[in-house]
C-alpha cells in the first residue's frame, strides 16, 4: 500500500475560514478526525442483480433534498460538484444536486454506461478514463462524505458502493464492476441541511477507484445518484487530485486530459489566508460549538421575521450561524447563513406559523443547533415579497381555477399546485424553491397533473 504524499502547500494552499460548496462553490474545508468504525464489505456484487445485504449504520450530524455530496465538512467531492472538473461537464456543473433516476439499483436505476449521469441527462458526466477526472485523495479506512441537501425528502437508506479491483478506469462505468460498501439507513423521516455519513474504504483497494452514493428517496419513485472519483493512498501518478484540506485542485500540474482551476485562485480573498499552523489546529479540532441561545423575533411582519439571537461560543471560533426554518407539517431546511447573530427572513406567506432553528458552525465543520422558535406570520395580504422573482418564461395565475404562476424561488408545500408553460403542477414535496428552473420537472417535487 503507497503513501499518500501531498503536494507542497503554497500561501494560496492553506486552509479557508468558510467556503460553501454550492453551484459556485470554490473551496472545500475538509476535517482529519475520523472516527473508526466497521463497515468493510465483502462477497460479489453481480450486475442488475437485487441489492446485497450491507452493513447498515445511522447516520449523523446537523439533522434539506435535492442533494449531492461535497458539504463543508465532506472529506470528498462528488465529480459534478468538483471545481476542476467544471471545463469539462457542461450544464452538470450548474446542476450536481439534481442527477436523479428511478430507485431500486442495481435492479433497477440508470442504464449501465449512465450511471454517473444518473440516466444520461448530463451525458459528460459519463466519460471515463484513468486521467480525466479530478480525484479526491484520501486514505484507506474510516472517510466523512457529508451530503449537501437542497429540498426535503423523506429518506429510505443511502447506498453506497466501490468499484471492485481490477474495474477498467477507461470504459463506462457498469454495475458489474461495483461492490457495496455500506447501507446507511433513513427511517423514512427527511434529514437536515447536511447528511453526514462515516464509511470505512477496504483495506485492500488503493489507486484510482469510483464510489457511487446513491440516495433513496421514501415517498418518490426516484433516487439520487452521485460519483465520488478517489485516489485511495495514492501519490497522485500525475492525475489531477484533491487531499483533504487543499483546495480544489488549485495550482497543481494539470495532465493532457485533466482541466486546471485558475478561477479558484482568481477569486481568492486575502481573508481566506491562514498560517499552516492554524490549518494544522483546525484540521484536529474535534468539539463543537456552543448552542446560539435566546433565539427570538425582534419584528414580526406578514411576509417577514426578524431573528436575532446570542452568539455561540467556540474553542477555535464559530465562523457562521445557518438559518433553517419549516412549515408547521414540514421539515426544517436552511434559508441562509450568516457571520452575525441576526437574520432577517422575508417572503413569507401571510398568517402562516414557521418553526426557526440556528445551526452554529466552526472553522473545522463541528455543529450545534438551538432550540426551536415558533413564530406566526400577521394576517392580512402580506407586502411585496423580497427576492422572490418569478422564472421569466412562466404564464400569468389563472384566476379561473385559482392556479398560482410557478415561482422559483418560492416555499411549497405538498400539496400546492401551480402553473407553467400551460400545464398545472402538484408539489409531491415541501420544498424551498432556490431559482433553478429545472427544479418544476423534477419528479421527486411535483407531479404534472
Amino acid at each position: 500500500m503507497r503513501s499518500a504524499v501531498k503536494p507542497q502547500a503554497t500561501a494560496t494552499e492553506t486552509k479557508r475560514n468558510e467556503r460553501e460548496v454550492i453551484m459556485k462553490r470554490k473551496r472545500v474545508l475538509v476535517t482529519t478526525a475520523a472516527l473508526a468504525c466497521g463497515l468493510v464489505m465483502s462477497g460479489a456484487f453481480a450486475a442488475n442483480a437485487a441489492t446485497p445485504a450491507a452493513t447498515s449504520v445511522s447516520s449523523f450530524g446537523v439533522s434539506t433534498q435535492h442533494g449531492y455530496v461535497g458539504a463543508v465538512s465532506s472529506d470528498v467531492i462528488s465529480r459534478a460538484a468538483m471545481p476542476a472538473n467544471k471545463p469539462i461537464i457542461g450544464q452538470a456543473q450548474y446542476e450536481p444536486q439534481s442527477m436523479e433516476a428511478l430507485k431500486g439499483f442495481p435492479a433497477a436505476g440508470p442504464a449501465d454506461g449512465q450511471i454517473a449521469s444518473a440516466g444520461g441527462k448530463y451525458a459528460e458526466l459519463d466519460k471515463q478514463s484513468a486521467t480525466m477526472w479530478a480525484k479526491n485523495v484520501v486514505k484507506s479506512g474510516p472517510i466523512n462524505v457529508v451530503w449537501k441537501n437542497t429540498a426535503s425528502h423523506k429518506t429510505t437508506k443511502w447506498d453506497y458502493f466501490i468499484t471492485k479491483n481490477g474495474w477498467d478506469p477507461n470504459a463506462p462505468l457498469t454495475r458489474a464492476e461495483l461492490e457495496p460498501l455500506a447501507t446507511i439507513d433513513g427511517g423514512g423521516v427527511a434529514p437536515g441541511a447536511e447528511s453526514a455519513h462515516k464509511l470505512a474504504l477496504p483495506a485492500d483497494h488503493s489507486g484510482y477507484h469510483v464510489i457511487l452514493a446513491v440516495w433513496e428517496i421514501a415517498d418518490t419513485a426516484n433516487s439520487f445518484y452521485n460519483v465520488i472519483d478517489v485516489d485511495i493512498d495514492g501519490q497522485g501518478d500525475g492525475l489531477p487530485s484533491l487531499n483533504p484540506g487543499d483546495d480544489h485542485a488549485a495550482d497543481q500540474a494539470p495532465t493532457e486530459d485533466a482541466p486546471t482551476n485558475d478561477q479558484a485562485a482568481e477569486d481568492e480573498s486575502p481573508a481566506d489566508d491562514q498560517s499552516a499552523g492554524d490549518q494544522a489546529t483546525d484540521a484536529d479540532d474535534v468539539t463543537a460549538p456552543s448552542a446560539p441561545s435566546g433565539l427570538h423575533s425582534m419584528g414580526t411582519t406578514a411576509d417577514s421575521v426578524d431573528l436575532m439571537w446570542s452568539a455561540a461560543s467556540d474553542n477555535v471560533g464559530v465562523v457562521r450561524y445557518d438559518v433553517q426554518r419549516a412549515t408547521a407539517t414540514g421539515a426544517l431546511f436552511s434559508v441562509g447563513s450568516t457571520a452575525k447573530a441576526s437574520f432577517k427572513d422575508a417572503g413569507l406567506r401571510a398568517a402562516t406559523a414557521y418553526q426557526y432553528r440556528i445551526v452554529a458552525i466552526d472553522a473545522a465543520g463541528n455543529s450545534t443547533g438551538s432550540s426551536i422558535l415558533n413564530v406566526t406570520t400577521k394576517g392580512g395580504s402580506p407586502s411585496a415579497p423580497v427576492d422572490n422573482t418569478p422564472a421569466t418564461d412562466a404564464p400569468a395565475s389563472t384566476p379561473d381555477s385559482g392556479v398560482q404562476a410557478w415561482d422559483m424561488r418560492a416555499y411549497y408545500n405538498k400539496g400546492d399546485r401551480v402553473s407553467y408553460n400551460g400545464k398545472t403542477y402538484e408539489c409531491v414535496q415541501s420544498h424551498q424553491e432556490v431559482g433553478d428552473p429545472g427544479w418544476i420537472t423534477a419528479l421527486s417535487l411535483w407531479k404534472a397533473l
